[in-house]
């Protein structure tokens, strides 16, 4: 298991994630963070307000980006029109 931190990145300002989570691995974590991402995403087009945040961004426990995940990217694009 390895220790994954899911910092949300609004406007170009990050919140850091302080007590990440142990998956066992990137697939892992890249599926919890499109989970996520697909639930904010849908409770921002279910309220009409904008998404709080316009991506998660997976690291390391040094800080270093593994990947990175946008809430728009999680809406149909037939949606996005």
């Amino acid at each position: 298991m390895m220790m994954f931190y899911f910092d949300l990145q609004t406007d170009g300002a990050v919140s850091k994630d302080t007590e990440g989570a142990e998956l066992p691995d990137l697939d892992a974590a890249r599926w919890e963070a499109k989970r996520a991402a697909r639930e904010m995403a849908a409770a921002a087009v279910a309220s009409g307000n904008e998404a709080p945040v316009d991506e998660i961004i997976i690291t390391d426990g040094q800080g270093g980006v593994l990947a990175t995940i946008s809430l728009a990217d999680m809406i149909p694009r037939k949606l996005r029109r």
